[in-house]
Formats: structure tokens, sequence, C-alpha cells
């Protein structure tokens, strides 16, 4: 009989297949779809948005991603949509205090599911990232590689992914 914690499943193999492709706009949905059901009554919508909106979208966080991919990733709402999550997480009524650390706790929670996805699966383990409040003038300057705006409720939300492609081994081509 074998042990339980020796499952064939859990064996790493030689034939694994790291996914290079960059992430696209379905897959930050579905990472996003994925990361909502923590905050119950939240939910997604199509979305449009005028400069007026977007000039309100002061709630940022900014993380850098490592794994087979090295990039950025962004994100941009309101700080009514990171109150929102506090009242929704905490089942609290007046959650501003606490909005940005909500808000921050999603990106988190969002970046967790997005390195599974890039993450090098050969290596044991991973760097750590960490959502900080960072300038919209030092993010990449070059357009984002994904883009999704969302509405979350009536809030409007913006994820933005600049990703590298991983170079090539010698030898080996990584797609």
């Amino acid at each position: 009989m074998t042990p339980p914690h020796d499952r064939p499943s859990l064996k790493k193999t030689a034939t694994t297949k790291i996914d290079s492709r960059i992430p696209s706009r379905l897959d930050l949905f579905n990472a996003l779809e994925n990361i909502l059901w923590f905050w119950p009554e939240l939910f997604i919508q199509s979305a449009e948005i005028t400069e007026t909106q977007r000039s309100q979208m002061i709630l940022t966080r900014s993380v850098r991603l490592t794994g087979t991919h090295e990039g950025t990733v962004t994100f941009q709402a309101t700080p009514e949509l990171g109150a929102l999550m506090a009242q929704n997480l905490l089942q609290i009524e007046n959650a501003d205090a606490h909005a940005a650390d909500a808000f921050t706790e999603f990106v988190n929670m969002f970046c967790g599911h997005m390195m599974n996805r890039i993450r090098d699966t050969t290596k044991a383990s991973f760097r750590h990232f960490l959502p900080l409040e960072v300038p919209k003038s030092e993010w990449p300057a070059s357009s984002p590689d994904s883009t999704l705006m969302v509405g979350v409720g009536a809030h409007l939300l913006q994820i933005d992914l600049w990703l590298s492609r991983p170079e090539a081994v010698e030898g080996k081509d990584p797609a």
C-alpha cells in the first residue's frame, strides 16, 4: 500500500511544462472571479469609464511579480470600493477607515492566485510579493500586456499587467 503522502500527483516529473503565455484579459477576469467570492455580494459586471471617473480612482496598489515571467501588476479603484470590501469582509457599517487595508488584502489574494499561474514549477520556492502604493509616474511606461476594467458592485476596478517573456534556455523553447 502506498503511503498517503507519496501520491503520484505530488511527484514532479521532468515533463512538467511551464506556461509561458502572458496571462490575458480573460485570465485576469477569472482570477478576479475566484478571489471575489471572499467578499459576499460583490459582483463583477462590464464597465466603461469616463475621464472624471478615472481621476477618482485614487486607491492604487502595485505588485512586482516573479516566476516564469517578471513584471508588474497595478490595481486602481475608488476608495469607496475599498470601503465596500472592508464592510463586506468585516461586517461593519462605517468601514472607511479600513478601506485601504481591505483593498490591499484583495490585491494580495489576487496576486497569490496569479503567482500560481506564472510561478516557476521547476523551483521549490518563489520570491515574496508585496502590494505597495506606488505613484503612477513609477509604473511601466509602455502599454500593459493585459488590462481589465470592470465594475465591482457600483464601483470601478482596473487591473493592468506588464510581464516579460521568459528567457529561452539554451537549446530549449520556452513555449
